[in-house]
């Protein structure tokens, strides 16, 4: 096995990589929303809504940014 070539990314679409890990951050984001499963999300793991809030509030603009990030990575 030799070293990664620069070519191996050369057929890449960045913008379809961009586009597909936002869709799935935000795909996410409606899973867990009180919308969809949350409730059950919360009921599974015993938590309340106020523990959840905080856990929110606790990762901040900077940690949703950072997952987001994560994703399109």
């Amino acid at each position: 096995m030799g070293l990664l070539s620069i070519d191996a990314f050369a057929g890449v679409n960045y913008w379809a990589v961009l586009v597909a890990g936002l869709l799935t951050f935000f795909l996410g984001g409606l899973w867990y929303s009180p919308v969809l499963f949350g409730q059950i999300w919360m009921q599974a793991n015993g938590y309340e809504e106020q523990q959840v809030r905080e856990l929110q509030s606790a990762l901040g603009p900077a940690g949703f940014a950072s997952a987001a990030a994560a994703y399109t990575a």
